[in-house]
């Protein structure tokens, strides 16, 4: 089912597996998004510049991807970034989260699962490039998000959790 209204206006997916990247872009597309796709780090980084959300597709290692993640975060602070973490390497999705990641999937995953967190990540980033305020009434510093959006999305996060058990 198509997106009519959807706040992702750019969005960038970074996997160096060919035909898996292909058919997560064509998914995405055909439901409406419009994704950039890159094979390597610099052309992600690169497409990166005025994306809202950024899927990346982590190796065994994680090694290059969670760099490309904290150079994502450098020049775009709110930009979404979500991994797309090996199966069995929960550790990656940890050292993810901790570096700044908006969420994560576990490979293989399903499809419509990530259609809904690309989309409320980009809710989110747009609200964060709209200038909305935290809860305590001050603008989210250009750092990232206030501590009050991060406790509400981790609220967010738990509660879609027991949702898709």
């Amino acid at each position: 089912m198509p997106i009519e209204d959807s706040r992702v206006a750019k969005l960038v997916l970074y996997e160096e597996d060919g035909p898996f990247r292909m058919n997560l872009a064509n998914y995405l597309r055909r439901n409406g998004l419009q994704v950039t796709e890159a094979d390597n780090a610099l052309e992600a980084l690169d497409a990166a510049g005025d994306a809202q959300v950024v899927l990346i597709g982590l190796k065994e290692d994680g090694a290059e991807g969670l760099a490309l993640l904290e150079r994502i975060k450098e020049r775009r602070p709110r930009a979404a970034v979500i991994l797309l973490v090996p199966s069995g390497q929960a550790a990656l999705s940890i050292e993810g989260m901790k570096r700044g990641a908006f969420d994560d999937l576990m490979i293989p995953f399903d499809l419509s699962l990530l259609l809904r967190k690309v989309i409320e990540a980009g809710a989110v980033a747009h609200e964060d490039r709209m200038g909305t305020t935290t809860q305590g009434g001050e603008p989210d510093s250009a750092e990232g998000p206030g501590k009050p959006r991060q406790k509400k999305k981790k609220a967010r996060r738990r509660t879609e959790t027991r949702r898709d058990r």
